[in-house]
């Protein structure tokens, strides 16, 4: 499997980091496993070398992504043998398959089907714990009954409830037939659950989140049976990077369970997180890209100033669009003058 590569700026500190862009329909376990890693402060020391090779190309191979990896896992852990062939077999798994995790509506994962003597579940969990890095899901409520409750366990009572309800809507009296009548309320009432929480997650779930969460906190998000990387910046929101290729959009708000108020970004600034480049006015990314280019050209003074070392290769994904944006920018404002100019010519 061949990903692609894509070049962002840091959230926690000034700097621009490759980060690996996943469009398949797996888990795309393996991608946050690395973007996580690479993004956090208290894990990326551990994977220098991961980062280099990242940095240098506009892809990488999944071998070579488990390869780190596996070295990753052993500095991690170094008291422990690491089984180098089942772990790499797990971090294969990651890449094309769905997850197998079964969240409980209380914030953890309960275990799901045996395989080989473990849980799907816990090898799953496991990788991430090799890594030191937290799973967290957000589809948590405070109903007494179905807080104890997984997602499993709520699709066997739809299915237990399900002919039974309908049953008792015609037959009421089949109700008082044994515990009949348990069946059907706990399948209406996890149906509504269900049903008010389309999105897999929930207000009290996103709270607990932020409460949880410090600034610089990047973990490893679970929903729709897939991985996200997750962080906390410092302005208390919590952004998922979605980086997209041939666009310089990277990280998208979670703001509201429903997604009414959350944005797409390209920068996450720990200031004041500016809109997209493209819903800037022009004046607006004009400014922007001066002070970027400033950044740069100071980043690359200081580098050479500290030492004469290789400095990594990077390579700018977005700059067939910021060229093409300033060109649209300086059209844009010559056009402006144009209409200006002919306006104070008029004669009335």
């Amino acid at each position: 499997m061949i990903y692609q590569l894509k070049q962002i700026l840091l959230p926690f500190e000034n700097g621009y980091q490759n980060v690996v862009v996943d469009t398949t329909e797996g888990s795309k376990g393996l991608p946050t496993l690395v973007n996580t890693l690479i993004l956090s402060p208290t894990h990326k020391s551990f994977a220098n070398d991961l980062i280099d090779v990242l940095n240098e190309s506009i892809e990488v191979d999944s071998d070579l992504l488990v390869s780190h990896l596996i070295n990753i896992a052993q500095f991690f852990n170094p008291q422990q043998n690491i089984n180098a062939a089942f772990l790499r077999q797990s971090l294969n798994d990651f890449i094309d398959k769905k997850s197998n995790l079964d969240p409980v509506f209380n914030g953890g994962f309960k275990s799901g089907n045996e395989l080989s003597g473990n849980t799907v579940s816990e090898i799953e969990l496991s990788i991430f714990q090799l890594y030191q890095l937290n799973v967290m899901h957000m589809w948590i409520t405070d109903d007494e009954y179905i807080s104890t409750k997984s997602l499993k366990d709520t699709q066997q009572i739809i299915m237990n409830g399900f002919g039974l309800n309908r049953e008792a809507r015609k037959t009421p009296s089949v109700l008082e037939v044994g515990n009949n009548k348990q069946i059907v309320d706990q399948f209406n009432q996890v149906k509504s659950f269900l049903a008010s929480t389309a999105s897999q997650a929930t207000e009290l779930g996103l709270n607990i989140a932020k409460e949880k969460l410090h600034f610089e906190d990047v973990v490893v998000f679970y929903r729709n049976e897939t991985f996200q990387t997750l962080l906390k910046a410092k302005d208390d929101t919590l952004y998922i990077l979605t980086p997209i290729l041939d666009s310089d959009l990277n990280w998208k708000s979670f703001k509201t369970v429903n997604g009414t108020e959350d944005e797409y970004l390209s920068t996450i600034t720990n200031k004041s997180n500016i809109p997209a480049f493209n819903e800037l006015s022009d004046e607006e990314f004009a400014r922007q890209l001066q002070m970027q280019e400033d950044e740069r050209y100071a980043q690359e003074v200081g580098g050479r100033n500290r030492s004469s070392s290789k400095t990594p290769k990077t390579l700018d994904n977005n700059a067939q669009y910021i060229k093409k944006k300033q060109k649209q920018v300086k059209k844009n404002m010559k056009e402006s003058k144009l209409k200006k100019k002919k306006k104070g010519c008029l004669v009335m």
